[in-house]
């Protein structure tokens, strides 16, 4: 995630997981080995190294704490650009409104899409706009038993850097001046497909269209 200087726009950028890249002190391999071979530390190193961007701060959730999340906020709203069936769930194209189980299932599901992992990623992002917005919204702000769940379940089921202090988060969160409409969803550039030596199918970096948005993000001129 980018925040601009003014505080005024949010960029969410994912990473294809089957991005072939240099994990450092592994060599070429798809971008989720680096957190499975060394966990936050190396996919941070990993990512500075594509980007040539200091990374500030790391946050991980976990599953059970996505589920809840949803939960906490009644549900969230995403607009589904495709209909498929996962996992007992079903989820017609157009607006869905989803929670717990059915909002993993969501985000999880890839080979019932048709750009399978990649389809599943813009999923991802868009369920994550859709918490940010209404965890943020007056609604929810204004209801303070909603607030007080939503971040008291958010700080149990996240994990921080040592960095990012109670203080900094508060300072970080009263600096925003976002809406929904303010927050954009990107995907790390590939130029296509191709396979490893051994078989392995992979996602090409378009090295040309990285280092434009690795330029973006150290001028904060993502937009």
């Amino acid at each position: 995630v980018h925040l601009n200087a003014k505080r005024t726009k949010a960029y969410i950028v994912s990473f294809p997981r089957d991005m072939y890249v240099n994990i450092p002190g592994y060599g070429k391999n798809k971008i989720n080995a680096a957190f499975a071979f060394g966990g936050a530390p190396l996919a941070v190193r990993t990512l500075e190294n594509i980007t040539g961007v200091r990374m500030d701060h790391v946050v991980l959730i976990d599953f059970d704490g996505f589920t809840s999340l949803t939960e906490d906020l009644h549900g969230v709203t995403v607009t589904n650009k495709t209909a498929f069936t996962s996992h007992g769930f079903h989820y017609p194209k157009g607006k869905i409104t989803i929670a717990g189980d059915e909002a993993l299932w969501f985000v999880r599901e890839r080979k019932q899409l048709p750009d399978g992992d990649l389809a599943r990623a813009q999923n991802q992002r868009n369920v994550i706009k859709a918490i940010v917005e209404k965890g943020l919204s007056a609604e929810a702000i204004s209801d303070p038993g909603t607030f007080v769940t939503f971040i008291g379940n958010l700080a149990k089921h996240l994990t921080v850097d040592s960095g990012l202090s109670d203080t900094e988060i508060r300072r970080a969160a009263l600096s925003l001046r976002l809406t929904g409409k303010d927050i954009e969803l990107l995907q790390a550039p590939i130029s296509g497909f191709g396979s490893t030596s051994d078989g392995q199918s992979i996602d090409v970096v378009d090295t040309a269209k990285m280092a434009e948005l690795a330029n973006a993000l150290k001028k904060d001129k993502v937009s």
